[in-house]
């Protein structure tokens, strides 16, 4: 029985190091503390914002030098077009419909034309429609929001 006791540590002392040159001298925990729970999820963080106000359509504030044409296409879409603006600058348009059974209809776009180099910006709007019920809409005032100020217009539409 001695030997088989000595062969047992020896396989044993045998294992030992042989665990130990293949993991090193790490220490393995194998208890798990289950009062501390694990999250695998990454922290989110939520922020919380007053609420927004709506701001009112800009006053029309005419430039030097700037004039706005607005030219009707069709009953649903007109040509805009925009002088004296700087070079290859970004404008906003704003459009908004005459009131209609108490109802006003608005498109605003940051288009990815620029004005020229020449300061001239054009645009062709389609689908001037009352939103509801696509039908078209007649009158419409038309904004231009640019580095000098505002260029305002009106259109009918035939």
């Amino acid at each position: 029985m001695r030997k088989n006791s000595v062969s047992w540590f020896a396989h044993s002392i045998a294992l030992i190091i042989a665990f130990q040159s293949l993991f090193g001298c790490q220490v393995f925990n194998l208890e798990q503390d289950i009062s501390q729970p694990v999250s695998v999820t990454p922290d989110i963080q939520v922020s919380i914002l007053p609420p927004m106000t709506m701001t009112p359509t800009p006053a029309c504030v005419s430039a030097a030098g700037v004039d706005i044409e607005v030219i009707p296409l069709s009953s649903k879409s007109a040509h805009i077009e925009v002088t004296g603006l700087s070079p290859h600058e970004q404008v906003l348009i704003v459009i908004f419909s005459e009131p209609i059974a108490g109802r006003t209809f608005r498109i605003e776009e940051t288009p990815v034309e620029v004005a020229d180099e020449n300061g001239k910006f054009e645009s062709t709007q389609e689908g001037l429609v009352n939103f509801s019920t696509g039908a078209p809409v007649k009158d419409w005032q038309i904004q231009i929001i640019h580095s000098k100020g505002v260029a305002c217009a009106s259109v009918s539409l035939p």
